[in-house]
């Protein structure tokens, strides 16, 4: 269980731009408790900003893989798509992510944009 000082110690590192940091933080967060899909989200979040995208792409999708229907998961996801240019990815992804959540905002300018 990581305490409270220690998961703002994990924000305050990433608010702060010190992502090799954070990184380190949510890996052990990780190994405490594996279960937390926003754990892997935040990891993915980090990786992403450091620039090592395929470990952003793994942590991205285990996150939604434990928590299969959080749409701010999915649509961080369209986007990690969008700026990599997977264009096929994301589109995909939009068509789901408009299933779930057919008033979606950001997907449908995203999907039409």
């Amino acid at each position: 269980q990581v305490s409270l000082m220690e998961y703002c110690k994990k924000l305050a590192l990433y608010q702060q731009k010190k992502f090799a940091e954070a990184k380190e933080f949510y890996i052990k967060a990780i190994e405490l408790d594996s279960s937390r899909a926003g754990r892997f989200f935040s990891l993915a979040q980090t990786f992403h900003e450091l620039q090592e995208f395929d470990q952003a792409l793994r942590h991205f999708l285990k996150a939604i893989e434990l928590d299969v229907k959080n749409i701010d998961y999915l649509v961080t996801l369209a986007q990690f798509y969008h700026d990599r240019e997977m264009l096929a990815e994301k589109q995909k992804l939009l068509e789901e992510i408009l299933l779930l959540d057919p008033g979606n905002e950001v997907a449908m300018e995203m999907k039409h944009g």
